[in-house]
This record gives C-alpha cells, structure tokens and sequence, in this order.
C-alpha cells in the first residue's frame, strides 16, 4: 500500500470514532451499559464502510525460486568413435553425471543427436550423419522462455542440417 492510502485509513478510523463518540457519548444523559458496546459496533462498522470507500489494494508477491536448464547435446555419431574421441566423451558425460555442484545450480538434462534428436539412453556412437542444427534449434524453441544453457559435445564434423 502506498502512503496517502495509509493516511486515509488512519483519517477514516478516526472519523468513524468520531461518528460513534457524537451519537454515544456526546450530550448524552441517560448512558447505559450498552453504550460501549454500541459505540465499539457502530464505530466498527463506519471505518468498515469507510474501508471500502477507499478501497485499498493489497499487493501479492510469488516468489518462485526455478533453476535454469542446462542442456548437454552429445554427438552420437561414427566420426566419434572413427577418431577414437568415444572414451574422452564417455568420461565428460559421466564427469557430468556425477557433478553434485551441476546437479545443485542447474536442471540437467541430456541429449544425443546424431541422425535423430533424442534423449540419451545409452552411446554407441554408431550414427551415420550429424545434424548439429536440429538439436540446437529444438532446444531453443523448448526453452525460449527459460533461462537456459546448452553444452554441445562433438566433434564439430557435420553433415546434414543447417550450419
């Protein structure tokens, strides 16, 4: 809430006092017992009226703590394993894997392209083409949103796809 709209609910619960003091207490002979009692009520019910008049607006914050992704892309191709390079890249990806401080800062997820785009469910780097363009491309309409990072794994030989 801004501060004029505190001011004026401060100006509207003294006014509503007021309002209950003038028709309770003031030139008021015969007081009763209920007079406390009326007067807190109908004071209660001014400033409520008072309240919405003056309608205050509450602002609500989320916060919402979201990792950003991280995205490992691995060649899965036969030029991999023609240039002997599969056990250097077998070693990174569960170099990766097995990273507490990668697994704690981001969400990881892991990709083999080769022919096809798809999640990596084991390498035998046995894929004829290469398209680098495919993966990249689906990665970032995926997270075009997000706050992402992509870590692309490969021997840099391709042959189908855009460049």
């Amino acid at each position: 809430m801004e501060n004029y709209t505190n001011i004026f609910i401060l100006i509207a619960l003294l006014f509503s006092i007021l309002i209950g003091y003038y028709q309770y207490y003031f030139k008021v002979i015969p007081r009763t017992n209920y007079s406390i009692f009326l007067f807190s009520i109908r004071s209660l019910v001014f400033f409520l009226l008072f309240l919405l008049l003056i309608n205050p607006s509450i602002p609500k914050k989320d916060l919402i703590i979201e990792k950003p992704t991280l995205s490992v892309l691995v060649d899965n191709s036969l030029s991999i394993k023609y240039l002997n390079k599969d056990s250097i890249v077998n070693t990174i990806l569960s170099n990766f894997k097995s990273s507490e401080i990668l697994k704690k800062k981001f969400d990881v997820s892991y990709y083999s392209f080769g022919e096809h785009f798809n999640v990596i469910n084991s390498l035998n780097f046995d894929e004829k083409q290469t398209d680098i363009y495919t993966p990249l491309s689906s990665i970032s309409k995926n997270y075009s949103n997000a706050n992402n990072g992509i870590i692309l794994l490969s021997d840099g030989n391709q042959t189908i796809g855009k460049d």
